[in-house]
């Protein structure tokens, strides 16, 4: 009876670690997701920014 209460202790040990390390891994894999959309939404904001300035400075020297 011990052996088997020991076994079952140590499986369910072992199961919430192994379900922590997934929570874990996926709250990494999400928080490393919501960076990366940041960073290029960061990037695409500062791509746009770029781009209206090159256009404003074109139209401006065929003015000239």
């Amino acid at each position: 009876d011990h052996a088997v209460l020991a076994e079952l202790e140590i499986r369910a040990d072992h199961a919430v670690l192994v379900e922590l390390e997934i929570r874990a891994d996926h709250a990494v894999l999400a928080e490393l997701e919501i960076r990366a959309d940041h960073a290029q939404t960061e990037e695409m904001k500062h791509n746009l920014k770029h781009k209206d300035v090159i256009g404003k400075t074109e139209i401006c020297g065929n003015l000239d």
